[in-house]
Formats: structure tokens, C-alpha cells, sequence
């Protein structure tokens, strides 16, 4: 993105046409463009002009630097969940799905605003934002489930659930993982790495007071 500003490329459209402030960093002065998409040449040109200090250009919505900006932002955001995943090793690969998500997103808005938006691109980037959304909620729903069945079975391996603290969720996420478990197959082992499922005769949901002390 710091290329197409010293390229004067990947800008947008006019400031006048899209009502924004004539001055960085809402918009860019452009006296040499370049990588005008052909359907947006004359616009360009009839929108620049001499300047009061003798130079010859005209002011366009600065897109790189909203993008730039925009990556900072997601940066930033995917630097948090890396710092507290990595603690937790919770959700290993979750970044994948946000920057899938993020990065499009907001590709895809500014395709409305550049000269050399492509329509196919834009197309693919609203695609691709909301199902990588959908995946990645999907993935952490599904990493719940395993982290949780699989708590409940090592323990009952171990003898020790008598000793675990259980929500309601997770008693009910064992049951039901449970009955997929009654025909074992090459898929359910290697999703949740468990052979076989030690026997769970009842579980039982702890008290609010005892959830709040086992999660402080």
C-alpha cells in the first residue's frame, strides 16, 4: 500500500463526488496517475484541475491508506487473540479464519470506492468474508465440544469425575457426544482422539456458587 501511494495508484474515487474533505488522510492529491481502471479514465481527468499553487491535479479518496489502516486494526486485533491463545492453545489455526474474514471484509467495502475495482473481485470477497465467519464460529463451537467431551472422559478413565465441576452445558455436550460414540468410527476417533468412551453411569451439574469458585 505504500507502493501505490508513491505509484499514485489504487486511489479512489473523486472527494467532491463522494462528499469527503480535500485533504489527507480522507484524500490524496494525485497529479500523475496511474493503473486507472479504463471505465474510470475520464472521470479522473475531469476531475482534476490547476491548483491555486500552480500544480495540476485533483484530490481522490486516499483507499490504500484506508486499507493500510484497516490491517492495522486487524493486526492489532489477531496480535490479542494470538497472545491469549497461545497461553491457552485453545483454538489452534482460529487466525486463519480471522484474517480470512477481516481481510475481505474490508477489501470488499472498498471495492466501491477505487478507480480499479474489479467486479469479480469484490464478488469473491463478500463470499469469502462470511464464510470464513461461519467457519471459524463453527470451529469454535466444535473445539468446546471436544475440549469438554474430552475432559469428562479422561476423568471417568481416571476415576476421578467424581471431583470435576460441571456446567449444564457441558453434562449436555457429553450426552449427546456420547450417543454418537455407540457406533465408533475411524472419523469420531480421529476428531476427537479418543478410542473408546469410558463408562459414565450419571454426571452431575454443580451449583452456581460452585461453577463461580472453580472458574475463579
Amino acid at each position: 500500500r505504500v507502493g501505490n501511494f508513491i505509484n499514485q495508484e489504487a486511489f479512489g474515487k473523486p472527494a467532491s463526488l463522494l462528499g469527503i474533505p480535500e485533504k489527507f488522510p480522507f484524500a490524496i492529491f494525485i497529479d500523475n496517475p496511474s493503473g486507472v481502471g479504463r471505465e474510470y479514465i475520464q472521470m479522473v481527468y475531469d476531475n482534476m484541475s490547476l491548483q491555486s499553487d500552480g500544480t495540476y491535479g485533483g484530490w481522490f479518496a486516499a483507499t490504500f491508506f484506508y486499507e493500510m489502516c484497516w490491517n492495522a486494526v486487524g493486526a492489532t486485533i489477531a496480535f490479542v487473540i494470538w497472545r491469549k491463545n497461545s497461553k491457552s492453545g485453545r483454538y489452534p489455526g482460529i487466525l486463519a479464519f480471522f484474517y480470512l474474514f477481516w481481510y475481505f471484509l474490508g477489501r470488499a467495502l472498498l471495492e466501491f470506492v477505487r478507480i480499479d475495482a474489479v467486479p469479480v473481485t469484490q464478488t469473491l470477497c463478500f463470499v469469502v468474508a462470511p464464510i470464513a465467519l461461519l467457519l471459524g464460529v463453527l470451529y469454535i463451537l466444535f473445539r468446546e465440544n471436544r475440549i469438554a467431551f474430552r475432559k469428562v472422559n479422561t476423568a471417568s478413565q481416571e476415576g476421578k469425575i467424581d471431583s470435576l465441576v460441571l456446567s449444564k452445558w457441558e453434562v449436555d455436550n457429553y450426552n449427546f457426544t456420547a450417543k454418537m460414540y455407540k457406533k465408533p468410527n475411524k472419523f469420531l476417533v480421529w476428531l476427537y482422539g479418543v478410542e473408546e468412551i469410558a463408562p459414565v453411569e450419571e454426571l452431575t451439574v454443580a451449583s452456581k456458587e460452585d461453577l463461580q469458585a472453580y472458574r475463579k
